[in-house]
């Protein structure tokens, strides 16, 4: 440099025997080169040439570029080293796509505001050797996107490509989007992924009944106060390919997740609420649920059911759908002194029971099944209410849930299975020191990985 410390040098980099020096120059001044032959005894001439790239792209977040949300801008790694920052404003919660295209192999960062890394891409997802990155964000505000190069010593043109969707409806239970038991909201499945929240406040104790309208093929859950356990589940019962949900509730806050059912899928729905106060029969003399099987009323795996055995004789009938193999339970809660019996699809009676033990009048059935559609017959020796509720235990081999996670070390290989439409496996490892997790399958099987912080929530790595 200008007080003569040496900051390159080379012998034979160049063609034949001349060297060859590039070097990336971070501050403007005066710089000098000094040539002399190999051989301290050598002589000879030679041709001096010099080239100079400028960097068109600042190498701070300090002085990056800034681009919109959704645009496309030229871009050129045009050293060996060189960095390229850029800035984007996102103004609300939503996902950010960036990715570059080209034929230069990049390499991509996403910064937060404070210039932290929050995701990164080599060439997974990008088309060729280009990088994409997938982020949800869930605050407004700047970030920042670092581009380089693959290898340190190459160089080479791109096109940054960013495409931001705005997130109607939030992901959480805890920014579920408010609605009332009677209302009609409009709601989208923006990208792969998605899911929309919502949260209904019922006062009294009746039906709710949830749906979406459309074309697009939804799945809906619906979960109590706490938002982690699941009492109503629908896939298509509803008009194509739509979900519906019918479940009686008490008092409380209840909360409803709508998704996709195919996890790649897209598009947008509408979301129906209608509550019914109060008991489901209309007098003595009504039926709440039909007396035989061609007649059952639908039930939903782990949810509450309000029955009434009105007349000396009456039966109720109830329907369930079981998505896998596992341990079925059903069961009775109240005063009455209930019967029930748990048939098959084709009417065969699988199981049976009166009182599930001497001081309690209601009847427990606990049956191992594998998937299909199974009925279940309440009676009684006098007329009462009860509450039927079926319970089911999936026999999967990796738990559905951050809490029921399968413990792993950093360094494993360990076997799982999805074994049913929609299944999940959660796997817990616990890092004792900074360094590079790497997580992938092996197999036949099209997996999708999710990486998340020590929440549970916050996703920090994806790939397809």
């Amino acid at each position: 440099d200008r007080s003569g410390i040496q900051l390159a040098l080379d012998d034979n980099s160049g063609s034949d025997r001349n060297f060859k020096i590039s070097k990336f120059i971070t501050v403007a001044g005066v710089y000098y080169v000094r040539v002399k032959h190999h051989s301290s005894t050598g002589i000879g001439s030679y041709a001096f040439v010099s080239h100079f790239t400028p960097n068109n792209r600042p190498d701070t977040i300090s002085t990056a570029i800034p681009i919109n949300p959704n645009s496309t801008t030229q871009g050129n790694i045009e050293v060996a080293n060189d960095k390229d920052f850029f800035k984007i404003h996102i103004p609300s919660r939503g996902t950010l796509v960036v990715e570059t295209t080209g034929v230069t192999d990049t390499y991509g960062t996403l910064l937060d505001a404070n210039g932290r890394q929050i995701a990164f891409n080599d060439n997974a997802g990008g088309l060729g050797q280009n990088f994409k990155i997938s982020k949800l964000i869930t605050a407004a505000g700047t970030y920042y996107v670092k581009v380089k190069h693959s290898s340190a010593t190459r160089t080479g043109s791109y096109m940054l490509v960013s495409h931001f969707l705005p997130d109607d409806h939030a992901n959480t239970r805890s920014t579920a989007t408010p609605i009332n038991p009677n209302s009609t909201t409009s709601g989208s499945i923006e990208t792969a992924g998605d899911e929309d929240w919502f949260k209904v406040i019922i006062t009294s104790a009746g039906t709710l009944v949830v749906e979406t309208t459309g074309s697009t093929d939804t799945v809906g859950e619906l979960y109590d106060v706490s938002g982690r356990r699941q009492i109503g589940y629908d896939n298509d019962s509803g008009t194509g390919t739509n979900f519906k949900i019918s479940q009686y509730l008490e008092t409380g806050t209840y909360y409803i997740k709508v998704a996709h059912r195919s996890t790649s899928g897209t598009g947008n729905y509408g979301l129906a609420t209608i509550f019914t106060s109060g008991s489901t029969t209309s007098g003595a003399s009504s039926d709440d649920h039909n007396n035989t099987q061609d007649g059952a009323t639908p039930i939903n795996l782990n949810s509450t059911t309000a029955g009434d055995i009105e007349t000396a004789g009456d039966e109720d009938w109830f329907k369930v759908v079981i998505p896998s193999a596992g341990t079925l339970v059903v069961y009775t809660t109240g005063l009455t002194d209930t019967s029930g019996v748990l048939y098959d699809v084709g009417g065969t009676e699988i199981a049976s029971n009166n009182d599930s033990n001497a001081s309690n009048h209601n009847f427990r059935i606990e049956h191992n099944v594998t998937a299909g559609t199974y009925y279940v017959k309440v009676s009684a020796s006098s007329t009462g209410s009860y509450r039927l509720i079926p319970q089911f235990i999936s026999s999967d081999d990796h738990g559905d849930t951050k809490e029921t996670a399968t413990s792993i070390t950093p360094d494993s290989n360990t076997s799982g299975s999805i074994e049913t439409a929609r299944d999940v496996d959660w796997f817990k490892v616990i890092i004792t020191s900074a360094g590079t997790l790497v997580v992938e399958t092996t197999g036949s099987t099209d997996t999708v990985g999710e990486l998340y912080d020590v929440s549970g929530r916050r996703q920090i790595g994806y790939d397809n």
